[in-house]
């Protein structure tokens, strides 16, 4: 029989795991995005998409934080009351990542590039689309079920260490987009790993994050190979 979590004392400390997100998430969007709000210059930043991704992206990891805690401080009837928000919030989040993939589109006239570069350029968007849905999709299903619902929604949150991760690299230190997306992925591994450690020491079922790390090992491989065959030094 799959061990659960012991909501007070296991998954509700997974709300500390995303606090540094925020922190985070100010220092590497605050060239880009932060520092210049609401007053952009005329670029992508004027899009609407841009800021309906950010806000939703801020609302989801805010829910990532305080839905753990809410078990872990009894508030069942309040967390059960922000899941279903998520009903109304993650397909909204999907569509936006959909849509700023079709707003780059337009801007760049990415219709007129060969089919390869296409690929390149949309590989790391459409694997975090996918993985997000997939994740969001199995907590939902196993929501009854304590410990894998924890362990898929805490995969939801996975997939934004990358591009916080590598914007405060590229934005906050100057490193180049392959030195910074490098160091975004072996951050991701090594949150993954301490995952997986700290749900195997606390006798908690640990075989789900092994699914989750071989996912996010599946879209890893394709993603190094792009990034040092051809965009070796940029």
């Amino acid at each position: 029989m799959e061990k659960q979590f012991r909501p007070g004392a296991s998954y509700g400390k997974a709300g500390y795991f995303f606090l540094p997100f925020i922190v985070l998430i100010m220092f590497g969007f605050y060239k880009s995005y932060i520092g210049i709000f609401p007053s952009f210059k005329a670029t992508v930043h004027d899009h609407f998409m841009i800021h309906f991704h950010a806000a939703l992206s801020m609302i989801w990891v805010i829910l990532l934080i305080v839905q753990p805690l809410l078990i872990r401080f009894k508030k069942v009837r309040i967390h059960r009351l922000l899941g279903k928000m998520t009903y109304v919030v993650a397909p909204l989040l999907i569509f936006s990542f959909i849509g700023l993939i079709i707003s780059y589109w337009k801007q760049e006239n990415v219709s007129t590039w060969p089919f390869f570069e296409i690929a390149l350029h949309y590989y790391f968007q459409v694997m975090h689309i996918i993985f997000f849905t997939t994740f969001y999709i199995l907590a939902v299903i196993n929501r009854k079920k304590t410990a894998r619902h924890a362990a898929f929604m805490i995969g939801t949150g996975l997939i934004f260490i990358n591009p916080i991760v590598r914007r405060v690299f590229s934005n906050a230190f100057g490193y180049s987009f392959t030195v910074a997306e490098t160091i975004a992925l072996a951050v991701t591994d090594i949150a993954l790993v301490s995952l997986l450690i700290y749900a195997k020491r606390r006798n908690l079922n640990h075989k789900i994050y092994y699914l989750i790390m071989g996912m996010f090992v599946f879209y890893q491989v394709p993603m190094f190979l792009i990034l040092y065959y051809f965009f070796p030094g940029q």
